[in-house]
């Protein structure tokens, strides 16, 4: 009798089933297939098969290929729209020892870059906070350094302001300066001063004062009267002994006159100029210098004069009426010399 096939029933709902739905029921079509090859490859290697006679039995007929539904499946259409309740049970995967090894190191590394990214992050809010104080203190600096240079734009124009008035008030002392030394040469301008003279009696006198100077202009062929004699005193010095006498005529005349006669007459006596022996004083022989009475200007200007000539080979350097006065060559440009800066520039 040959052996009944019963075809897996499919649902004959023609509506479209879910998208779940369709997946489970794939599914379930796939196990059927599975299970009804593995029944026929055991019917096929059993060597005497027991047909079951529908018509001998009581019992129904079975079918031997049948699909097998899960217990909570029916084959009814009303089961397999209920989607919400399938469960499907995953299969469990063979792990190997190489597979478990790459896993256990995969964790370690994924532990190590949370522990790094941690350290990471501790490390990045360290330098954010420092970073941010860095500013803070670097906001100060700035305030600071906007203060100190509105400070010092300040100070630049009070010292601005400082040197301009120090400028005027220079200027007007050097005009006040010149106006005293002006007067002062005006002063001194009928006197002479007369050094290396020096002092016999301890008391002495404006009379004993005069009659040196009347002593001194006979030995030049000059007379000199008591009253062309303004005034005679000495002037104050470190050497007590020989203290300068500055004799002030009454005419400019006068001074000139005995000032051109001593030149002369030293001039014609190189050998013996005029000294003290002329006086007839107790004393040992000295020479007598005679001048004009300069003022302290005007004696420094004298001295870096001659000490100019000398080094740059000038002849000529005298003083006239409290002016000091240079000349290189006979009958060359005279240079006065009113100040320092009125020196002739030289090439080092």
């Amino acid at each position: 009798m040959p052996l009944k096939r019963t075809p897996p029933q499919t649902p004959t709902n023609s509506s479209p089933l879910p998208r779940p739905e369709a997946t489970v029921m794939s599914a379930l079509l796939h196990d059927d297939r599975s299970t009804l090859q593995s029944s026929k490859a055991e019917i096929s290697m059993h060597p005497n098969p027991v047909i079951i006679d529908a018509a001998t039995t009581s019992q129904p007929p079975t079918t031997l290929f049948a699909p097998r539904l899960p217990p909570h499946f029916s084959g009814s259409d009303s089961a397999l729209n209920k989607h919400e309740n399938v469960t499907v049970r995953p299969k469990r995967k063979f792990v190997s020892e190489e597979e478990s090894s790459m896993r256990d190191f995969m964790q370690e590394m994924k532990n190590m870059f949370v522990t790094f990214e941690e350290s990471q992050n501790q490390k990045y809010a360290y330098l954010q906070s420092t970073l941010n104080e860095i500013k803070e203190k670097n906001l100060e600096i700035a305030n600071s350094l906007d203060f100190l240079s509105q400070k010092y734009d300040e100070i630049i124009l009070k010292v601005s302001k400082l040197e301009a008035d120090s400028k005027n008030s220079q200027s007007h002392i050097q005009g006040l300066e010149a106006k005293i030394e002006h007067l002062e040469r005006k002063a001194r301008l009928c006197a002479v001063e007369i050094r290396n003279i020096p002092k016999i009696n301890p008391n002495e006198t404006k009379e004993d004062l005069c009659k040196t100077a009347q002593i001194i202009g006979e030995a030049v062929d000059v007379q000199i009267k008591s009253e062309e004699i303004k005034d005679i005193y000495r002037l104050s010095s470190k050497q007590e002994s020989a203290k300068p006498i500055v004799v002030e005529f009454t005419t400019l005349l006068k001074k000139d006159k005995l000032l051109s006669s001593i030149k002369s007459y030293n001039r014609q006596n190189g050998n013996n100029k005029l000294n003290t022996t002329i006086l007839k004083m107790s004393c040992p022989d000295r020479p007598i210098y005679v001048s004009e009475a300069l003022t302290f200007k005007a004696k420094r200007l004298y001295y870096l004069a001659r000490e100019y000539a000398k080094i740059n080979d000038y002849q000529f350097c005298w003083t006239s009426n409290g002016t000091v006065q240079l000349r290189k060559r006979e009958n060359g440009p005279i240079i006065r010399i009113n100040s320092e800066e009125d020196f002739p520039k030289t090439d080092k």
